[in-house]
């Protein structure tokens, strides 16, 4: 090779300039000044991978309402508003048709919702709830599908937070919600203990390796007067009824309790 065809020299003030035909083994001086053109990155027109759908696939009422209350007003040392993160989302068969639903959660004053899949791909919202309209003063901060009551279909428990009720307050308690097969759910006060944590999301695992479905609640943040050992704390369910309080985990036994 006797030349190199063309060299381009981008400068710090996004100056550019061009040579051509540059012999080769041969030392070149070049000056900024001499760069005359402005450098521009000439935009790739590519297929975008995402595209916004949501008013082509879901009917229904598919906006998160935050509700009116600022951390700092009370907590002025938080680095950011823990009340304000958002609606969380659970994805399941809810009414045995094969296709996948999906339930989004809500802030204090609005409530839960429900979507089914119809055949073609797009999303219906399934109302009324009645027991989530009865539940609106909570706010969702975690959910999970399960089989809690054993008959094949997939139950929601919620983890409520927000961070604005207070250490021991009834609108911090977990809620469990069964499903009557067809995405119509009601709320189930027998088969979960009394907790009251400022939760920041719920996973459903078998912690202790027993074949049973068990309940893992995270805490969002220390609330005033809570206590260490409710930083955690997990469910465990088997067919018994009998429930054991230990430090951060609840261990029960298979009569659909916890």
């Amino acid at each position: 090779m006797a030349k190199i065809d063309s060299l381009v020299v981008i400068w710090p003030d996004d100056k550019i300039q061009h040579l051509d035909n540059i012999e080769v083994n041969k030392e070149l001086l070049l000056r900024q000044e001499d760069a005359n053109d402005n450098f521009r990155i000439r935009p790739v027109n590519k297929k975008p991978v995402f595209m916004e759908v949501t008013s082509k696939l879901i009917t229904g009422n598919i906006i998160h309402k935050e509700n009116d209350f600022v951390d700092f007003n009370r907590e002025i040392l938080m680095p950011h508003l823990l009340s304000a993160e958002g609606p969380k989302i659970a994805s399941a068969d809810i009414n045995g048709d094969l296709l996948e639903d999906f339930v989004i959660g809500s802030a204090k004053h609005d409530t839960t919702k429900v979507f089914l899949q119809n055949s073609n791909g797009s999303f219906r919202q399934l109302f009324p709830q009645p027991a989530f309209i009865h539940d609106k003063e909570y706010e969702d901060a975690g959910m999970a599908f399960l089989d809690a009551d054993f008959d094949g279909d997939a139950d929601l428990i919620i983890a409520s937070g927000g961070n604005l009720d207070r250490a021991g307050s009834k609108l911090l308690e977990p809620r469990l919600y069964i499903n009557n097969g067809k995405g119509l759910f009601e709320r189930d006060d027998r088969r979960l203990p009394l907790i009251s944590v400022n939760a920041s999301c719920i996973e459903i695992l078998d912690f202790n390796d027993d074949g049973d479905t068990d309940i893992f609640i995270e805490a969002e943040a220390y609330l005033v007067n809570m206590e260490p050992h409710q930083r955690a704390i997990c469910c465990g369910m088997t067919r018994e009824s009998s429930v054991t309080l230990l430090p951060k985990w609840l261990l029960t036994s298979r009569n659909s309790g916890w």
